[in-house]
């Protein structure tokens, strides 16, 4: 990095030893832990479950189906009170729901209560 530093000293203007000292510069409050990785790789797979590989009634599947929720990642961003307000969608498959959810340690609305800190991908709410 002094090497570095010394060029941009004499050569202000030369771009790659900037950058190079930017990203050393950056590197220094960097934290990278494997088991944060392995810990957030888990939940990515848990919450990417579709819900059809659980045993549902079909009301409760077409009830998340009509409200667009595929797997349980989706069910994390909505609350019982979402779901209670949707037509046909009673205590009942929300007791089913919440079963369902507790069996992999979750449970809705987490995704909202959190902000979002396990969930990492981008779904777009129109077809592109």
């Amino acid at each position: 990095m002094a090497i570095q530093f010394n060029l941009l000293h004499a050569q202000p203007t030369h771009e790659q030893a900037r950058l190079f000292l930017k990203d050393a510069q950056a590197s220094t409050t960097m934290y990278y832990s494997p088991e944060e990785e392995a810990d957030r790789s888990r939940w990515g797979q848990v919450l990417e479950i579709p819900v059809t590989d659980f045993e549902l009634s079909v009301r409760s599947r077409n009830c998340l189906k009509k409200m667009n929720i595929r797997t349980l990642g989706d069910l994390t961003r909505v609350t019982e009170q979402q779901l209670l307000s949707s037509k046909n969608f009673g205590e009942t498959s929300l007791a089913e729901i919440k079963e369902m959810m507790q069996s992999k340690g979750l449970r809705l609305g987490q995704s909202i209560e959190e902000g979002s800190h396990y969930e990492m991908r981008y779904r777009p709410q129109q077809p592109l």
